[in-house]
């Protein structure tokens, strides 16, 4: 179970700093790169999972997928405000994963 905080409080650090972005720089942070990476590599685990049990749409995983990408991109400069929203989104989804850890406790 410890499993659910670790990944809530990976997606609410990557959706804080995505949110930080429209408000000041985050070109290079080398901190945002390994959390985009990080978080890239959970969403396309969980879709491939996702995809064996016959779920190819699944939203948690093309969220995760999508932020990823948008992290790494925002390393090298580059800032849209989509990228600020779905790093609140983001962030909704990591507070979701912990209440969810602390409700089967």
């Amino acid at each position: 179970m410890a499993a659910l905080i670790i990944l809530g409080l990976l997606d609410l650090i990557t959706g804080i700093l995505l949110v930080l972005g429209f408000v000041m720089p985050l070109g290079g942070n080398p901190l945002l790169f390994l959390l985009g990476v990080l978080v890239l590599i959970k969403g396309i685990i969980s879709w491939i999972m996702a995809a064996s049990k016959k779920l190819i749409l699944d939203p948690m995983s093309i969220l995760d997928v999508l932020v990823g990408i948008f992290a790494i991109i925002e390393v090298s400069g580059f800032h849209l405000s989509i990228f600020s929203w779905f790093g609140i989104f983001i962030l909704i989804k990591g507070l979701y994963s912990i209440a969810v850890d602390a409700m089967r406790r």
